[in-house]
This record gives C-alpha cells, structure tokens and sequence, in this order.
C-alpha cells in the first residue's frame, strides 16, 4: 500500500507492515526532474527497506545512521541490478 501525507518529507517505509508513505509534495518534484525513472526509483528503494527488514532479516533501523547505512547498502544495490537509476541516485542526492 501507498499512503500519501504531507507529514513525512520524503518518502519511507512504516517497517512494520510494508506500507510506504510518500509526500506527495517531494514526488512531484521527483517525476518533475526524472519522469517515471524517478518515481520508479523510490518506490524501489522503500520497496527494498521492507526487503531487507522483513525478508533478508538485514539490519533492524533504530537510528538516523542505522537509515543511512542501509539507504548506501540499497542504493548500491540498486545500481549493480539497474544501472539506469543511477542518475536518477545521484541526481537526487542519495547515498552511495
């Protein structure tokens, strides 16, 4: 499920139940600046973070630098398997 709020400034994942909640303000601006690469890409990238929790059983976030660390982790990831994200990453800033 996607929910939209304005509460977050991005996009994230609850990490409990899978659902992602994306601020509708910030996707705009994505698909404004990549088109659908970019929205792609987050719903990707959020989509992982439930991967990795729920899944891979990988490491459990409970601090800004526990995200950050699994953000590279994803990042990195994403643009071993679809290099055509790439600018998309870096475009926005993301970790690596």
């Amino acid at each position: 499920d996607i929910e939209w709020s304005y509460i977050v400034e991005t996009a994230c994942t609850d990490g409990k139940t899978g659902r992602l909640v994306m601020n509708p303000k910030y996707m705009r601006h994505v698909y404004d600046r990549f088109g659908d690469a970019g929205v792609q890409f987050i719903v990707l990238h959020e989509t992982m973070h439930n991967y990795y929790t729920r899944i891979h059983r990988g490491q459990e976030i409970k601090t800004p630098t526990d995200n950050i660390i699994v953000d590279k982790m994803i990042n990195r990831e994403i643009i071993s398997r679809w290099a055509e994200f790439k600018d998309v990453i870096k475009g926005l800033g993301a970790l690596l």
